[in-house]
């Protein structure tokens, strides 16, 4: 992986792991009174997945190109939908 790549996961997967997931291992650690559980290796763990699955899912296979790997950013095209608030009549 190079450093673009890198700075990519670390700035989707890092905040992904501090807001959403380490609240919820808290509270079902809590919940179920769970001792000698070490968040940092829970934390870890879960990074190198998430790693893991966003390089997976970086390249794709296509129904056009079946034998070829294709990058998912030069096939995906973002949706824009633009609300028009005026109404030109002529």
């Amino acid at each position: 992986m190079d450093k673009a790549e890198e700075l990519i996961t670390s700035n989707l997967v890092l905040p992904l792991i501090k807001d959403l997931i380490l609240p919820k291992l808290k509270s079902i650690i809590q919940k179920f009174s769970l001792k000698n559980v070490d968040e940092s290796i829970i934390e870890t763990n879960f990074q190198d997945y998430l790693s893991q699955r966003y390089e997976k899912y970086l390249v794709i296979d296509t129904l056009v190109f079946p034998n070829k790997q294709t990058l998912f950013k030069a096939l995906y095209e973002p949706l824009s939908l633009i609300a028009k608030t005026e109404s030109k009549k002529e």
